[in-house]
């Protein structure tokens, strides 16, 4: 494992020094026309846009038909306003929010023989959370995403399936970028799934941690994306223990010292990189929701990088179970001739979302972007 400045699979002369200028710039533009949960801010648009937004730990994926009139014909037994704003907040917090989170109800407004359902979405601990409207049918029962959900039945348990071969190009030192923002509850959970292959295979394989081109949980996103980073560049030997630490502690200074660390390497490198990317003054000047986070953006702005976790390797992203052994078999898979350590068999369950145990989640393909 390395942190060489830059991971390309191979080098590309199309990438150049404009890019992050160029991704912010389309970056902007875009937010000229969506708002922060990714609709459209013309309300005329709104009904015809299928968005999928991602809102403090979860992901949902929406659709609003193309005319709200034609969602319902004739009139509905229209349900109670205050018993539908009820069975929507709690049908979300039993199904859809990841452990620290927590919906309640802000207001319902009829419209157009349906409901618009306003909540707020807070972090244990915080004054505030974020707002998100969903709109539901006039009798209570269907919550619309990407198709109407029955709000009176259990959501479906996904079937496993299993992992084919995925073409990625062999080579005989595989290289992976595993793209993450070090606070999302999935990237915390693909890295779950990483870090007992990089101790495994060691500097058989290149395996990178790298981060998302902006941040979307808040200041302590970026500090501790600066940690790791300087961590995996300065001390490749320590990371994976540090890491191993905090996806279940989210705690740096008793990571920092389990792992053995060296704190004035540490410091120093954190230093130059400010030197270099400017990292607190872009985020705390952007006046962005999501702040711009600089310090990979050439190599996410390469791969097509737009949310965490993305799974780079030899240069081709990919689709991979969030289990250990998954995570092994596709890296293994990528060598022109396997290592021995390859024969040894990790674990197969998934890694749990969020900070906490390694193991005991549900695979899913859910991302914070």
């Amino acid at each position: 494992m390395s942190r060489k400045r830059p991971k390309r699979w191979k080098e590309d002369d199309s990438v150049d020094k404009d890019v992050i200028d160029k991704g912010s710039e389309e970056k902007e533009q875009k937010r000229e026309e969506y708002d922060a949960f990714g609709f459209m801010k013309n309300k005329k648009q709104t009904a015809a846009v299928a968005g999928a937004f991602f809102v403090v730990g979860f992901l949902i994926s929406w659709l609003v038909n193309p005319s709200l009139d034609g969602m319902v014909i004739g009139r509905v037994s229209m349900a109670s306003a205050d018993q539908v704003g009820n069975d929507v907040v709690g049908f979300i917090n039993d199904n859809l929010l990841v452990e620290g989170y927590t919906a309640s109800l802000r207001n319902v407004t009829e419209k157009d023989n349906m409901y618009e359902v306003s909540i707020d979405v807070i972090q244990d601990g915080a004054e505030t959370g974020q707002n998100v409207n969903f709109y539901v049918s006039g009798d209570g029962n269907l919550l619309f995403f990407n198709e109407p959900v029955d709000m009176s039945q259990p959501l479906p348990v996904p079937e496993e399936t299993e992992q084919t071969d995925m073409g990625v190009p062999k080579s005989d030192k595989p290289v992976a970028n595993v793209f993450v923002m070090s606070y999302c509850p999935y990237g915390l959970q693909m890295e779950k799934a990483v870090i007992p292959v990089m101790e495994l295979l060691g500097d058989k394989a290149d395996i990178n941690i790298d981060y998302v081109s902006y941040v979307m949980h808040g200041e302590k996103e970026m500090i501790q994306n600066n940690n790791q980073y300087c961590i995996q560049k300065e001390q490749p030997e320590k990371f994976a223990a540090y890491m191993r630490c905090f996806v279940q502690s989210d705690d740096h200074a008793k990571c920092m010292t389990e792992a053995g660390v060296d704190s004035a390497k540490l410091d120093s490198c954190l230093a130059d990189l400010e030197t270099e990317f400017d990292v607190t003054n872009v985020f705390e000047s952007s006046g962005d929701q999501y702040p711009p986070y600089p310090v990979d953006a050439v190599l996410a702005e390469q791969y097509g990088v737009r949310g965490s976790p993305t799974f780079v390797l030899n240069g081709q992203v990919i689709s991979v179970n969030r289990s250990p052994e998954a995570v092994k078999q596709a890296i293994c898979d990528a060598f022109n001739t396997p290592p021995e350590e390859c024969s040894q068999t990790l674990g197969s369950e998934a890694a749990a979302a969020g900070i906490g145990a390694m193991s005991g989640g549900t695979d899913s393909a859910a991302s914070c972007g």
